[in-house]
């Protein structure tokens, strides 16, 4: 018997390997190549649906630029349609996605580079450390304050960098002062810190609250510190004896200083080289122009007249004023920074949650409960009833994947339609 192995069964056993390792490769390749192509294919879904979610939020975005553009500007309430509006800014759907709006009042909030350390102290949470920090990194010089931090701390950080020495840019800049945590700026993130009432420093703060300075008819508002007799007698009603009070004795930096009697002044007069030099009481006051003395009646405005006509007095020509607080739309804790009282603040928002317009003049706080005189007149300044930048949150959401697309902006809807202070897309 020959047990010699066969030359051709040898050849075709070889082929059968060969044939076999072919099938496994060519297995692995398609395999390969099928989970490449899926992955490619999702990879291609996520980004068209990335640029659907984005252009998704832009629209969320210019939806309530056009509601902003579009309401009264006699006042700004938590009642408006861009405030309360969920046909047109919650889940509104798109083609593939749908999204969210919230638009927020930034004049609602405290102004960080205007707001008084005395009304900073009252935010929850803040400390003497962190309320001297930011005082220094706000103020324009490098002197340190007693808890407070210069540029020479910021620069001995891991990573330094160079203290701001004036006004903040963005609110998030707050991030950088020494001692601001992510859980006190954006809120409880943790269970230690879940038990404090603070919502967040950025829902209390804000860089953006400029306003033009008209009144709620859109008419330039009066300058009493340039305005003739007949200008203040006829645009702000007074009487001739009120208009030549204010004339003698400006200039007037705030509206209570509208109410005190002045004992001298000097004024000069910008239309030629006569200068002004009276001496006053309650009923009469004494000029001095071009030599001629001639004898003034004239007394100041009564405090309930001043809040009568305060929006329609300014102090100078500027064309936008900065650092006022909408009354309609602060929630309590910049009430009680502004107050200094938490009553007061929440006599203040139980009063404005039974009118329908809200706060239409800022006498009507006589009305609140608990209101003084003293009280007003320490704030009434840093008041308004109407808004000009608010912030838009836009987010949406694919129905194929899920994911989302988020824009943050900040418009000034008083100029230029709505330009855009601030953009942020995540």
């Amino acid at each position: 018997m020959n047990n010699k192995p066969n030359p051709i069964c040898k050849r075709r056993a070889s082929a059968l390997v060969i044939v076999l390792w072919l099938v496994v490769l060519m297995t692995l390749v398609v395999t390969v190549t099928a989970r490449m192509t899926l992955l490619e294919g999702r990879v291609s879904q996520l980004a068209v649906e990335r640029i659907r979610g984005r252009w998704a939020a832009r629209a969320g975005v210019e939806t309530a630029r056009a509601l902003l553009l579009i309401d009264e500007r006699d006042t700004d309430t938590l009642v408006d349609l861009w405030a309360t509006n969920e046909e047109d800014l919650v889940e509104v759907p798109l083609e593939g996605c749908r999204f969210t709006v919230t638009v927020t009042d930034e004049s609602g909030k405290l102004d960080i580079n205007r707001v008084s350390d005395t009304q900073l102290a009252y935010l929850p949470d803040m400390q003497a450390e962190i309320l001297d920090s930011i005082l220094d990194w706000r103020d324009a010089d490098d002197e340190v304050r007693p808890a407070g931090a210069e540029t020479g701390y910021y620069l001995m950080l891991p990573y330094g960098y160079i203290c701001r020495n004036g006004s903040l840019g963005s609110i998030r800049e707050l991030l950088r002062v020494r001692g601001v945590e992510p859980d006190l700026f954006y809120g409880p993130q943790s269970a230690a810190s879940a038990w404090s009432e603070n919502e967040g420093w950025i829902h209390y703060l804000t860089c953006h609250s400029i306003q033009p300075n008209v009144d709620a008819e859109g008419n330039p508002r009066v300058n009493v510190n340039q305005a003739d007799r007949n200008e203040l007698a006829s645009t702000l009603s007074l009487s001739r004896d009120q208009a030549q009070w204010i004339i003698d004795n400006r200039q007037f930096q705030t509206l209570v200083s509208l109410t005190e009697e002045k004992n001298t002044s000097t004024n000069t007069n910008t239309g030629g080289q006569n200068a002004e030099a009276t001496t006053r009481s309650t009923t009469a006051s004494t000029s001095t122009r071009g030599g001629n003395q001639q004898q003034q009646t004239g007394r100041p405005l009564e405090w309930r007249t001043v809040l009568q006509k305060a929006d329609q007095i300014a102090f100078d020509g500027q064309l936008f004023t900065q650092g006022r607080v909408n009354i309609n739309t602060a929630d309590v804790i910049v009430l009680e920074a502004l107050f200094g009282s938490r009553e007061l603040a929440e006599n203040i928002m139980a009063y404005r949650q039974g009118l329908d317009r809200g706060i239409q003049s800022l006498e009507e706080l006589n009305r609140v409960q608990g209101m003084t005189e003293a009280a007003l007149k320490g704030v009434v300044d840093q008041l308004a009833l109407r808004s000009s930048v608010f912030l838009i949150q836009s987010t949406a959401v694919s129905d194929a994947t899920g994911q989302s697309y988020s824009i943050e902006a900040i418009l000034n809807r008083d100029d230029q339609d709505g330009r855009v202070l601030y953009w942020r897309e995540q």
